[in-house]
C-alpha cells in the first residue's frame, strides 16, 4: 500500500516519513511504501558515516540503513518500502540491491523485528522498479497529515543526527571485504577507554546494534574479558551483511592488540 503525504519539505521530514512507513508495516503486517521527492540539500550517508565541507561544517544525516553515502540534492527522489515477514538480512539484500541496480540509485536496508526496512536514493522515478522488484502492483493509499511527522522529523534535524563524526583516536582498525568495510576507533584515556567510533560501508541487523556492541567497550579498562564478552556480543546479538561477523570481531582483536593492557596498567 502506498503511502501519501501532502506538502512535505525538507529532508527531514522526507525521513521522518520513511519512519512511518515502517511504524506502519509492524503494527499492520503487509508491506508498504512512500514515494517522495527530497526538496531540500543535505548528505544522506550510510551506517555511523559523516562528511564535513571544506570549511569543517558537518552536514550530514547518520541513517540506519547502512551502505553507500547518498549524496541528496534538490528533488531527489526517496523511496521507503518496509515489509513484514523479512527474518534475515540475507534473503533480504538479493532484493535490495536489485532495486539500487534497477533504479541507479543507492539502497540501504536493515531489519526491524522481522519487518523489512529499505531505504532509496534516486536521480529519476524507482517506481517501476520496486513494482518490478517485489511483482506487486500500485493498489491502495494512505493520506498522512504532515502534522503527524513533525515530532520525529525533528529527531532527524537535531544534532545528535546530523553531527556524528569519526575520530582515529588512540587505535583504529578496520576489516574489507570487496566493496565493503568497517571500521572502529576507541580513545584510551589514563587506562580506561573513553572514546568510541565507528564507521564503514555494510548492513546490519539490529540496525544500531554494531554502535551499542562497541559502547559496551566504553568505560572499561579494555582486557581479555571485555574483549571475549564483546565478540560473544556480536556472535549473539548482531547480523552482519557486506561484512561477516568475523570481519567485525577482527577489528575488535586488533584494537585490543594495538591500545590493549599495555594502556591499562596506570603507573604509580
Amino acid at each position: 500500500m502506498e503511502v501519501h503525504v501532502r506538502g512535505v519539505e525538507g529532508l527531514e521530514y522526507v525521513l521522518a516519513a520513511g519512519q512511518r512507513v515502517a511504524d506502519l508495516a509492524l503494527s499492520r503486517r503487509r508491506l508498504y511504501y512512500i514515494l517522495l521527492r527530497a526538496r531540500g540539500d543535505g548528505v544522506v550517508l550510510g551506517l555511523y558515516g559523516s562528511l564535513a565541507d571544506e570549511a569543517g561544517v558537518v552536514g550530514i544525516y547518520r541513517r540506519i540503513t547502512g551502505g553507500r553515502p547518498a549524496y541528496v540534492e534538490h528533488d531527489t527522489y526517496y523511496l521507503a518500502v518496509a515489509l513484514p515477514g523479512a527474518r534475515k538480512l540475507e534473503s533480504l539484500a538479493p532484493k535490495a540491491l536489485e532495486l539500487e541496480r534497477c533504479s541507479k540509485g543507492v539502497v540501504g536496508f536493515t531489519l526491524l523485528g522481522e519487518t523489512g526496512f529499505l531505504e532509496l536514493f534516486a536521480d529519476s522515478d524507482p517506481l517501476q522498479c520496486l513494482l518490478e522488484v517485489f511483482n506487486a502492483r500500485p493498489g491502495g493509499r494512505l493520506s498522512l497529515s504532515p502534522s503527524v511527522l513533525a515530532e520525529t522529523a525533528q529527531l532527524y534535524a537535531s544534532p545528535s543526527w546530523r553531527l556524528y563524526k569519526y575520530n582515529p583516536a588512540t587505535a583504529e582498525a578496520a576489516a574489507y571485504r570487496g566493496s565493503y568495510w568497517v571500521k572502529a576507533s576507541i580513545e584510551v584515556t589514563d587506562g580506561y577507554v573513553t572514546g568510541v567510533w565507528l564507521s564503514g560501508v555494510f548492513y546490519a541487523a539490529p540496525p544500531m546494534e554494531p554502535f551499542s556492541i562497541l559502547e559496551t567497550i566504553r568505560g572499561t579498562r579494555f582486557d581479555e574479558l571485555v574483549l571475549s564478552n564483546a565478540e560473544l556480543a556480536v556472535d549473539y546479538r548482531v547480523e552482519l551483511w557486506g561484512v561477516t561477523r568475523d570481519d567485525f570481531k577482527n577489528v575488535l582483536r586488533s584494537l585490543h592488540e594495538k591500545a590493549g593492557e599495555k594502556y591499562f596498567t596506570v603507573p604509580d
